[in-house]
């Protein structure tokens, strides 16, 4: 499983690169290692995208139900590994 994993995360990183982070994410292959940015308030990639400033504005009474959980450091509910 590792190495379809692998392959698929290879062939979909440049054409489709949302579709790889989720595969990853989802699959927790490949296991991949980052550097610490000690630049960067945020040393490790995120979890998951947070929601667009359009949502606030334009969806205020649902983002408001959201918003403590719109953190990059937030699992996805799908992301129990």
């Amino acid at each position: 499983m590792t190495l379809i994993a692998t392959q698929k995360w290879i062939d979909s990183s440049v054409v489709q690169p949302y579709e790889s982070w989720s595969e990853q994410r989802r699959l927790d292959a490949p296991a991949l290692t980052f550097q610490v940015d000690a630049t960067n308030q945020q040393t490790l990639p995120p979890y998951r995208w947070i929601y667009t400033s359009n949502e606030n504005t334009y969806n205020t009474l649902n983002y408001d139900a959201v918003r403590s959980n719109d953190k990059l450091t937030n699992k996805i509910f799908w992301d129990v590994n």
